[in-house]
């Protein structure tokens, strides 16, 4: 396989394509968390059109999406650094897309489980191998801004699925607004196919002579290895799975804890959630970035202490947020804690790739991906969700078991705070030098 057959090297490579690539990247990561999240949004009108436990939801929102998910992210990311990344992509959109349109047709838990795997599958080829091009394009020093700007994809695709899922269904019903999200997905792909220049290995690093070479690609014990020596990277991964426990439990149950708890429709709180995840989410994760990238000029352990401030900032957050008696009083304790909840993701994500060479960037984003997704997309949600059927049906809380059930998480955030603080004790004897003669993309044209 020759090198152009990798990279599209002969093709020139200038500064605003690279923040094209990033923009077009941003889009497919929208689309990613649109398809991943709409199922919140509607887990009411699905629990009673299906007859479902709130343990039956956590399992389709979280444990049986992340199963798939983490088990398939390590080999499509291996994958992916011995291959043209740009295919990987493509058809990890076309799966999602398909699976997310077959969600539509779910008569049955166990049916609709399986839709939900079958979108794991395909997200779990994305997102590393993005952040994989990205690294490629941007130079360490403005990694985790590039990475903020990638991660906008997240709060934008939780916003769009919120609003767009509650929108549909209020008009179509919940079936069909998943057959309508899965269409626009596909749409997508002669894009991605037709634009999509992929960068040599190593070319933000000034490596490309190396680790362009997918013979040079090592194998997945050896990445496993490679990492588990690295003190920085495990603390880092504890500290994120510990985090993303909380991240993706109050994701999952903020629908049902507003439409329970306070008495809010499906369409209002679709627009509550998008503006809380929204503009929140945005706010945190641009800022966890470019504020990261800053301070790391420094010492760049901010990159660490950063989320470690964050994580410990979120405990009373939340405790108000779903302790207080009032919505607008619990709205406004969600703001706050909607924008601290991501501010970990880019210095997480950026920390990661410069850990490590190009020819192992995939494979260790899909490392931090299995982490974060089996603990805390996985684990987190079906917990809170099997606790809350246990506080209702056997301790008669009723609606109100799930604002207990979701306080859970407050452990597992002191936690990540104590770790981030860890891995920051490493990674500067971890982290490698940058190197002086490293040319940008723009630098090459």
């Amino acid at each position: 396989m020759s090198k152009n057959t990798l990279t599209d090297s002969d093709k020139p490579v200038g500064s605003s394509y690279r923040w094209y690539a990033l923009g077009l990247l941003f889009v497919i990561g929208t689309f990613n968390y649109i398809d991943r999240h709409i199922v919140v949004i509607l887990q009411e009108p699905i629990k009673h059109d299906l007859g479902l436990s709130d343990a039956q939801l956590g399992a389709i929102t979280g444990l049986g999406f992340a199963i798939l998910y983490t088990f398939m992210a390590l080999p499509i990311a291996w994958l992916a650094d011995r291959s043209v990344r740009k295919y990987v992509i493509s058809a990890a959109l076309g799966t999602w897309s398909f699976f997310t349109a077959l969600c539509g047709l779910a008569n049955s838990f166990t049916s609709l489980l399986i839709f939900r795997m079958g979108v794991a599958v395909g997200e779990a080829g994305a997102h590393p191998t993005s952040l994989a091009i990205i690294s490629d394009y941007f130079p360490r020093k403005e990694r985790a801004t590039a990475m903020a700007i990638f991660g906008l994809a997240i709060p934008a695709g939780v916003m769009i699925g919120f609003l767009s899922g509650g929108w549909l269904h209020e008009l179509f019903g919940w079936r069909n607004a998943f057959i309508f999200v899965g269409i626009a997905g596909l749409a997508i792909i002669p894009i991605v196919l037709l634009t999509l220049r992929e960068p040599p290995r190593g070319l933000s690093d000034g490596d490309v002579a190396t680790q362009s070479d997918p013979r040079n690609t090592p194998s997945l014990l050896v990445v496993a290895k490679t990492l588990w020596a690295i003190k920085s990277f495990r603390y880092l991964m504890v500290a994120c799975g510990l985090q993303a426990f909380t991240l993706h439990t109050i994701l999952s149950w903020s629908v049902p804890f507003y439409m329970r708890v306070h008495g809010v429709s499906v369409g209002e709180v679709a627009i509550f959630l998008a503006v809380l995840k929204g503009i929140g989410g945005a706010i945190g994760t641009y800022f966890g970035g470019v504020a990261a990238d800053r301070l790391a000029q420094q010492d760049v352990r901010w990159y660490m202490w950063l989320p470690a401030a964050s994580a410990a900032l979120l405990v009373p957050a939340l405790l108000i947020q779903f302790l207080a008696p009032h919505l607008n009083l619990s709205l406004i304790a969600g703001m706050i804690a909607f924008t601290l909840m991501p501010v970990f993701i880019p210095p997480m994500n950026a920390t990661g790739q410069s850990l490590v060479d190009a020819n192992m960037r995939a494979s260790t984003a899909a490392t931090i991906v299995i982490t974060t997704n089996l603990l805390g997309l996985g684990l987190g949600p079906f917990l809170v969700g099997a606790i809350s059927d246990v506080l209702a049906n056997v301790y008669g809380l009723g609606d109100h078991s799930i604002r207990y059930a979701v306080l859970v998480t407050l452990g597992f955030n002191v936690a990540a705070a104590f770790y981030f603080m860890k891995a920051a004790g490493f990674l500067v004897a971890d982290m490698p030098p940058e190197k002086s003669n490293v040319t940008t993309a723009s630098e090459r044209t």
